[in-house]
C-alpha cells in the first residue's frame, strides 16, 4: 500500500512510503496474525526537455543492405526515443537530416536557402528579409550547400544570412547521373513518430558525400536561432543545460568527399579523401 509520495522539485526526488500486512504462520505470544512491514524509498528523476537531431547518411555508397540497415536502425531510433510518452505534452522530439550531393531542405527552402542564378552570387547570402525573388517556377528544389561568408560557421539564423544553393551543384550533380539533394526533406523537432518514419521508410541511396552539409542542418533544428521559420511546435528550445539536452547523432558508411564552397569549377566539387589533401569543408 502507497502511504505517501514526496515530490522534491528543488532535489529533484520522488519519495515513496509504502507498507504490506503479512500474515504469520506461527505468531509468537501476544502478537496477532499480522505483521506490518514498512519501506521508504528516494529517486532521483529529470524532467528535462529532450532534443535529438539524426544526420542520415543516404548516399550512393548506402545502396543495397546498408540503406536497409539504415532505415531500420533511425526507424527503430525514432521508436525508443519517442515512445510511451504524452503526444500532447511530449518531453522528447526528434529531427531528422538525410544528406548526399546536399541536404534538402524541404518546407524550410523559401524562407532560408539562397538560390544562386550565376556564378558572381558565389558568395554570402542575404537575410531573408531582402531575398532574391525566386519564383516557385524558377526555384529548381530545395537543395542547400554551405553557408558562405562571415556565418559559415554559426549558426545564427536565416533572417541574418540565408545558406546557399551554391551555382555548381547542379552542373555537378547532373552529369554524375545523381540526385541534386536527397529525396528525403529533413525534418525538424518533431513527437510524430509515425511523420519521421514516413521519410525513413522511403531513402533513396544517391550522391556524393557532403557530410559537413548534414552536420551543419543538424545544428541548425536545434538551434534556437532557427525558430523564426518553424511552426511552433518544431521550433528548438533556448540553450540551458540545466533544462535541455540536445543531442545530434551520426549514422554514416564513409569519409565527407564533397564540397562546393572552396571549389572555383565543377571538377574541384569532388574531393577523394583518397586521392587529395582532406579540404577545409570535408574536415569541419
Amino acid at each position: 500500500v502507497l502511504d505517501k509520495l514526496t515530490v522534491d522539485k528543488i532535489a529533484k526526488t520522488v519519495q515513496a512510503e509504502i507498507h504490506v500486512d503479512l500474515g504469520l504462520y506461527f505468531p509468537l505470544f501476544a502478537m496477532g496474525d499480522m505483521k506490518r512491514v514498512a519501506a521508504s524509498t528516494t529517486a532521483v528523476y529529470s524532467d528535462k526537455t529532450i532534443e535529438v537531431a539524426m544526420m542520415l547518411d543516404v548516399t550512393g555508397s548506402m545502396a543495397g543492405q546498408k540503406i536497409i540497415d539504415l532505415r531500420t536502425a533511425a526507424a527503430n531510433a525514432v521508436d525508443s526515443f519517442l515512445g510511451g510518452q504524452d503526444p500532447a505534452n511530449p518531453r522528447v522530439r526528434v529531427s531528422i537530416v538525410p544528406y548526399a550531393n546536399s541536404v534538402n531542405a524541404g518546407a524550410l527552402a523559401g524562407s532560408s536557402v539562397y538560390v544562386e542564378a550565376s556564378t558572381s552570387q558565389r558568395k554570402q547570402a542575404p537575410g531573408n528579409g531582402v531575398i532574391q525573388y525566386v519564383s516557385g517556377l524558377t526555384r529548381p528544389d530545395n537543395c542547400a550547400t554551405e553557408r558562405k561568408g562571415t556565418y559559415q560557421y554559426s549558426d545564427v539564423g536565416p533572417d541574418i544570412s540565408m545558406i546557399n544553393r551554391d551555382y555548381l551543384l547542379s552542373a555537378f550533380a547532373w552529369p554524375t547521373g545523381t540526385a541534386a539533394c536527397p529525396v528525403a526533406a529533413l525534418k525538424p523537432l518533431t513527437a510524430d513518430a509515425a511523420a519521421l518514419k514516413n521519410v525513413i521508410k522511403n531513402f533513396v541511396a544517391s550522391g556524393g558525400t557532403a557530410g559537413h552539409i548534414g552536420v551543419q542542418w543538424t545544428w541548425y533544428m536545434l538551434s534556437e536561432n532557427w525558430g523564426s521559420v518553424m511552426n511552433a511546435s518544431q521550433r528548438p528550445a533556448k540553450a540551458d543545460p540545466k533544462k535541455v539536452a540536445k543531442i545530434a547523432i551520426l549514422m554514416t558508411d564513409g569519409e565527407f568527399n564533397l564540397s562546393y564552397f572552396d571549389a572555383s569549377t565543377v571538377g574541384e566539387v569532388y574531393n577523394d579523401a583518397g586521392k587529395e589533401p582532406t579540404r577545409t569543408a570535408a574536415k569541419t
